[in-house]
């Protein structure tokens, strides 16, 4: 009966979590392509490349970290109720989104830039 108790106590908080962290994990991505932007414009206002901004680094690996502790705690939920819940399901699927594209964010921010040197001389 204890068990039981514990299990119905602790399901409702894993299930709202993971939802809320694939939505944590969209506004981090959104996040960082507002960052790149602003990094762009920056530096064609110096005209003159920049390294890359801290607000790209954080959205990237913040968004990454989202995933996989949604994956995880899915998992986790998962394996404690026994069945897999129409909540879980898509947040499985979107934390597995999440996943593939903070790991492309993160690997292309130590990337060379692709367009090359930013210069406005002529």
């Amino acid at each position: 009966m204890s068990e039981n108790t514990m299990s119905e106590n602790t399901t409702p908080k894993s299930t709202a979590a993971v939802p809320l962290l694939v939505i944590v994990g969209l506004l981090a991505t959104v996040g960082y392509f507002a960052a790149d932007d602003a990094h762009m414009a920056a530096q064609w206002a110096e005209c003159n490349s920049l390294p890359v901004s801290w607000q790209m680094y954080v959205t990237a690996y913040g968004g990454l970290t989202c995933g996989v502790v949604a994956l995880f705690l899915t998992d986790r939920l998962v394996r404690r109720t026994g069945s897999m819940t129409w909540v879980a399901g898509v947040s499985a699927v979107g934390a597995a989104v999440l996943l593939l594209v903070h790991g492309f964010l993160v690997h292309w921010l130590y990337q060379p830039d692709p367009g090359g040197v930013i210069s406005c001389a002529g």
